[in-house]
């Protein structure tokens, strides 16, 4: 699947979609996200060997699921492990 078919399924509110942007962004780092959609709230685990900067992460974050302008997401939280 193509960048940009991925990128039109996350500003849908495909979980998996918007997992594999944030992850293809996080890679990097050593850090992988698992996202889950219910009732508008948006579930985002990520996963780290390190302890990674969280005002860095929550503002990334931040940025990117709204730059995807979904509608259906309400909340969003952040979990870390």
């Amino acid at each position: 699947m193509s960048h940009h078919n991925i990128t039109g399924l996350a500003k849908q509110g495909n979980p998996k979609a918007i997992a594999a942007l944030i992850n293809h962004s996080l890679k990097s780092k050593g850090i992988r996200a698992k996202v889950k959609l219910r009732d508008n709230c948006l579930s985002v685990l990520l996963e780290s060997t390190q302890v990674p900067n969280q005002e860095e992460l929550v503002a990334f974050l931040r940025k990117k699921i709204i730059g995807l302008g979904v509608e259906s997401i309400r909340t969003v939280k952040v979990y870390g492990c």
